[in-house]
């Protein structure tokens, strides 16, 4: 479906043209690889671009295995069932929020060189990754976002599972998606490069997108 996480944001910038040049709108994205789909729509619409760091929660037994995510305010979206199957409680969860809140403050100072994050108070916010999986990153950075103040948060993504779209109803405002396939494995299937975009491209494009 993608060339790539670029030819991903060209294609979303499409469906988002009636936002272009709008002093009250900007893209916020999820690093590291909504950065690069991110950067196209900022730099198509005229927008500045800004990123919302989020960090998931990997199992006990198995960091690699998401189970859920965390905001830099410490709100925690994760999937019950999985964690009571694997007897995981509260204090658990709590204990690992806290240690991943200070990761993402570590990752946001990297990637922002100690710039304070963008005042999203009364703002639009288009809110952009390279496509949607278990959905909890997503919904981490749009509860951050509303937090913050925006008064409208639109989620903008290349990919999304066809069953997981019920999970934004009440998280916000307008959803739009290119592709929401019934077959899905990996946001990765969808793209011919998916390569990992490193941390130092991420801040790289960040920079670029606010010169």
């Amino acid at each position: 479906m993608f060339k790539d996480r670029a030819d991903a944001g060209k294609q979303l910038v499409k469906k988002l043209e009636k936002y272009k040049d709008n002093p009250e709108v900007i893209v916020i994205a999820i690093p590291r690889g909504g950065v690069a789909t991110g950067f196209e729509v900022a730099k198509a619409l005229h927008l500045p671009l800004d990123v919302v760091v989020t960090k998931k929660i990997g199992a006990p037994s198995n960091p690699e295995y998401a189970i859920g995510s965390v905001n830099r305010h410490g709100d925690v979206f994760f999937n019950e069932e999985v964690a009571s199957t694997m007897g995981i409680d509260q204090a658990w969860l709590d204990a690992e929020s806290n240690k991943l809140q200070i990761a993402i403050q570590a990752k946001l100072n990297m990637l922002k060189a100690g710039e304070p994050p963008v005042d999203l108070k009364n703002k639009i916010v288009i809110l952009v990754d390279d496509g949607i999986a278990t959905g909890y990153t997503a919904l981490a950075a749009a509860k951050f976002i509303k937090d913050e103040g925006a008064k409208k948060v639109i989620m903008a993504m290349p990919v999304v599972p066809a069953d997981n779209i019920h999970k934004f109803d009440d998280a916000v405002d307008e959803f739009i998606y290119l592709n929401a396939p019934q077959l899905f494995m990996a946001v990765g299937q969808f793209y011919d490069d998916f390569q990992q975009v490193e941390d130092a491209e991420a801040k790289e494009l960040l920079e670029e997108a606010n010169k």
